[in-house]
C-alpha cells in the first residue's frame, strides 16, 4: 500500500449565470488566440481542450492554440450591452478554463 500519495487540492469557480446573449469574451493575455475567445467544450468547440494558464517557456510554440505562451496573467474581460465584468485569479498554480 502507498502510503505517500500525492493529494490535490480541487478549487472551482462557482459558475455565474451572465445575462444573454453570451458575451464577447476577450483573449487572455499571453495567448496566441483571437481577440474575442471562442468555446472550448461542446459540440461547436474550436478547441479540445481548456485554455490554461501557467508559466512557460515554449519553444516552437503553435499558432491558435490554447496553450500558454511565456508566462500567465489570470484576467479575463467580458463585454456586455451595458456591463463590462471582469475576473482576476490570484492562485499561482495551473488554472484551466473552459467556455461555452
Amino acid at each position: 500500500m502507498d502510503r505517500h500519495k500525492t493529494q490535490r487540492p480541487r478549487i472551482s469557480i462557482p459558475r455565474h449565470n451572465l445575462p444573454q446573449p453570451r458575451p464577447r469574451l476577450l483573449r487572455n493575455p499571453k495567448h496566441a488566440t483571437d481577440l474575442s475567445l471562442p468555446s472550448t467544450i461542446g459540440p461547436t468547440s474550436r478547441y479540445t481542450g481548456p485554455f490554461r494558464l501557467y508559466n512557460a517557456d515554449i519553444f516552437g510554440y503553435p499558432l491558435d492554440s490554447p496553450t500558454s505562451l511565456y508566462g500567465s496573467i489570470s484576467l479575463m474581460h467580458a463585454h456586455f450591452a451595458t456591463p463590462t465584468v471582469a475576473i482576476f485569479n490570484a492562485i499561482a498554480s495551473e488554472t484551466w478554463i473552459e467556455l461555452e
